[in-house]
């Protein structure tokens, strides 16, 4: 999926093309699993933030995690190859939660947002459950405090059908940036949720990323929408670090950076397209 994000035409070309700065200099927040700090393909990029799922370890135990960060920013497999990565532990070794853990999560990572002298972030959840307006408002907080949010579009129902996008959370929240997920031959995937909800669509088919295990070399293959989502986070790193302005003149602003992403998107290429027109884009990094 990955030279997919950086050529507008199919076939797909070997090389997978991005700008020089690679998202140097922002911070990617990943509520999660956890992130295996300590893979090579990470460089050193990667760390511990917080665990909020009493007794879990400050290690990934599910793989989740990992390979969600690695979509965003390995060596190998990385849309945003120099950027930043951070571990939010939010969901325990089964890849499951409850809200609380997700809004201490949120919480920390607001905090940290106002403590930090950098303010170009990205927080991505590749999480998901049915419609709650508690924890849409505690994403759109972290939006109203200068946060970019990518959330995962959700994988359907129990049946892995793709279901209306905005009977679920954080995917139905208005001021996150919402990523449903294609295959290599641009269809939609058929377990992506859709509709107005979605922003964007990205690679989520057959991914291939980071993982977890004792040499710290592991790669892994997998499906879904929360494999699309990091996809998005990565390019609005690239975005960030691309951008000169600063914070208070709004150059790294969500709704700017969302816009960015959309004009960058590849218009109406998805195929089996359910939603509206205006939604069918596919995400593009902008370097092709």
């Amino acid at each position: 999926g990955l030279p997919r994000v950086s050529q507008r035409t199919l076939p797909l070309r070997a090389d997978y093309n991005y700008p020089n700065q690679a998202g140097e200099g922002v911070d990617v927040y990943v509520i999660d699993t956890g992130i295996n700090i300590n893979h090579i393909d990470f460089e050193g990029r990667a760390k511990w933030g917080v665990t909020t799922v009493p007794g879990a370890p400050n290690t990934d135990d599910n793989g989740h995690g990992t390979f969600v960060a690695g979509v965003i920013g390995s060596r190998t497999f990385g849309v945003a190859k120099k950027v930043s990565l951070i571990a939010v532990k939010g969901l325990n070794r089964e890849g499951t939660s409850t809200l609380s853990q997700i809004l201490a999560a949120l919480d920390w990572v607001i905090k940290q947002n106002a403590q930090s002298s950098n303010h170009k972030n990205v927080v991505n959840l590749s999480l998901g459950a049915g419609y709650s307006k508690v924890l849409n408002s505690a994403v759109d907080t972290l939006v109203q405090s200068g946060m970019f949010i990518v959330a995962a579009a959700g994988n359907g129902n129990d049946h892995n059908i793709g279901q209306n996008a905005c009977n679920y959370s954080p995917a139905s929240t208005p001021t996150a940036f919402t990523v449903g997920s294609t295959n290599i031959n641009d269809q939609m995937s058929s377990f992506s949720n859709y509709g107005q909800c979605v922003n964007i669509y990205a690679p989520g088919e057959r991914v291939r990323s980071t993982w977890i295990g004792p040499t710290n070399r592991e790669i892994f293959t997998d499906s879904g929408t929360s494999f699309s989502a990091p996809n998005v986070a990565g390019i609005a790193a690239l975005i960030m670090s691309a951008e000169r302005g600063d914070r208070s003149d709004g150059s790294w602003s969500p709704k700017n950076v969302g816009n960015r992403i959309l004009q960058l998107g590849t218009r109406n290429v998805v195929k089996n397209f359910k939603g509206p027109a205006n939604t069918n884009l596919l995400a593009f990094n902008g370097a092709g």
